[in-house]
């Protein structure tokens, strides 16, 4: 073996194993580092930086490098790094708000995966799917996915069962089942994991926390995950606990510190997050209404409208609605 293929086998036995570990800040760093040419000669190098940039929600980097790599995934190409490609495409899709082309790309990637019997990426096009469901809002929907690809992952794919069972958290707090959503987050909490996952959870769990009336366990939940983000550099999650800080905030009449919170989200949403932008819009329309100070001239709740339509998010829309008593748009 040569120098340099053994220096590759050796970055790629350690992109692997951090990725197993859905360490992605980690496969940033190590496949980050290598010159663009070397990046692109090695698919798996590519592949797996493409899914860090995905992951740490950096959709602008992670956009171009798709883009980049689209040749070479092509059709009629059918194999298991083209399903994995398919899969980072959707994500991507998805975190963009183009949603019914993520379900598209999944669907098509899965075309192969069920063919090969290949149980892991099976779980994975199911997840994609249950994220998409709840981002419309289909929290029932959302449970579904996320309880087949559980049921699947237990047999198989054990790096994905906290995250797995942090999906159904989400989506029975959502749903109004604390004390199942609580279940399930303190499983997700039993496992190993990264900084970032660990401080993914703190949000989700300091959500639940505001629901079941204890603010200011939330608070101070969700201003650790947010020390987390600042220090692996993740400025979509940063934007992330800003705007969970603003809701909490909002939820226990902290009028100044929500605003603060909330102006710092708005400035930090990568553009193409129309969720989390609908969401922080959301929070400010409610503090308006709250404090009666509207300093958008009822321009948030509007525009949340707008996005969560976009979207085709219609009920996150009625639940907002119903929230601040908007009536339907003519």
């Amino acid at each position: 073996m040569t120098d340099r293929a053994s220096d590759d086998l050796d970055l790629l036995l350690r992109l692997w194993e951090a990725e197993q570990q859905l360490d992605y800040p980690r496969v940033r760093e190590l496949a980050g580092a290598l010159p663009p040419e070397r990046l692109l000669e090695v698919e798996e190098f590519a592949l797996l930086l493409l899914y860090a940039h995905v992951r740490l929600g950096d959709t602008v980097r992670a956009e171009s490098l798709m883009r980049t790599l689209e040749p070479r995934f092509a059709p009629p190409r059918q194999d298991r790094r083209r399903s994995r490609f398919l899969f980072a495409a959707a994500e991507i899709a998805l975190e963009q708000g183009r949603l019914d082309e993520s379900e598209a790309l999944v669907h098509q990637a899965l075309e192969y995966v069920h063919g090969a019997g290949d149980a892991t990426l099976e779980v994975h096009g199911m997840i994609t799917l249950g994220i998409v469901a709840g981002i419309r809002g289909d929290f029932v929907q959302a449970l579904r996915h996320h309880a087949r690809a559980l049921a699947s992952a237990s047999g198989g794919s054990a790096r994905w069962i906290p995250y797995l069972h942090q999906n159904l958290g989400i989506s029975y707090r959502e749903l109004g089942f604390t004390a199942e959503a609580k279940r399930h987050l303190e499983e997700a909490a039993r496992y190993p994991r990264p900084p970032y996952v660990k401080a993914c959870g703190e949000l989700e769990r300091a959500l639940l926390l505001l629901a079941v009336g204890d603010g200011a366990a939330a608070w101070a939940l969700a201003r650790h995950a947010l020390a987390t983000f600042e220090r692996i550099q993740a400025p979509a999650w940063v934007a992330e606990a800003r705007s969970v800080l603003g809701e909490i905030a909002v939820n226990q009449g902290w009028w100044p510190q929500a605003r603060e919170e909330l102006e710092a989200a708005l400035r930090l949403i990568p553009s193409d997050n129309l969720l989390l932008a609908a969401q922080v819009h959301e929070e400010i329309a409610a503090l308006e209404a709250a404090s009666g100070e509207s300093w958008t001239g009822g321009e948030a709740a509007r525009r949340a409208e707008r996005l969560y339509e976009q979207l085709g998010a219609a009920p996150r829309l009625e639940r907002m609605r119903e929230r601040l008593g908007v009536p339907a748009a003519r």
